[in-house]
């Protein structure tokens, strides 16, 4: 079970890859973090773990909303999975072992956010070409790490941030080879489509993402944005 240090560390190194638009929170999955009603029913039929994972990312949900000034109200959960946020929010749920994590923004300024945690564990090598174009690919065998983080995994990471962060504008999928996705060991990270099907419209774009590895979880957070707006 995590302690507070441990997720007071998480929190820390997620507020500093968060633009300052943007509210984060971190709590421990320990089955202490209850529903509302109208978010219970969407894990009703589900596992023991699997709704205490669901409740404390919406207890994580609800710290980031307060951070932000907004009501910490239900979030339920749509047809096709994703977090339905009050008018006017935009977010993203992400949560590992014994950590659920949230990030949100005032979709005035943030047209788009994605966040995901994962613990550090290599990713399983059946897995790599679901994940890795072939160039990246090849990049894991030159350089398996950037910096103390597994690059396969930290690819893992920044493609789920950013297929949470452009998802609920298009509402289309797309597979994770279509995204190239290019990882700094100063923590950034910047992604590009390599066919141009994702839906989205030429005034949105990703902004520069960033990740950090601590305590064994990676996390990495993405943002998208409309011309006009910054994510600072």
């Amino acid at each position: 079970m995590p302690n507070e240090t441990t997720i007071g560390e998480l929190l820390d190194n997620l507020q500093t890859i968060t633009p300052p638009p943007v509210a984060a929170s971190v709590v421990a999955v320990d089955g202490s973090h209850r529903p509302f009603a109208e978010e219970a029913e969407a894990v009703q039929h589900a596992i023991l773990s699997r709704q205490n994972e669901f409740s404390a990312g919406r207890a994580a949900a609800r710290g980031a909303l307060v951070q932000l000034g907004a009501q910490p109200v239900a979030i339920p959960r749509g047809e096709d999975r994703r977090p339905l946020w009050p008018d006017g929010i935009v977010g993203s749920i992400s949560h590992t072992k014994g950590y659920a994590a949230a990030a949100v923004g005032l979709e005035a300024e943030v047209a788009g956010l994605g966040l995901d945690i994962e613990d550090a564990t290599p990713l399983k090598p059946e897995l790599y070409r679901k994940i890795l174009t072939p160039e990246e690919q090849e990049l894991r065998q030159a350089t398996p790490l950037v910096g103390q983080a597994p690059r396969c995994k930290l690819t893992f990471v920044t493609k789920e941030a950013l297929f949470k962060s452009i998802y609920p504008i298009t509402r289309q999928f797309f597979g994770f080879q279509e995204a190239s996705v290019v990882l700094n060991s100063d923590g950034s990270w910047r992604a590009s489509f390599i066919h141009d099907r994702i839906g989205m419209s030429p005034d949105y774009r990703t902004h520069q993402g960033r990740w950090r590895m601590v305590g064994g979880v990676i996390v990495a957070t993405v943002c998208v944005v409309r011309d006009g707006q910054s994510s600072k």
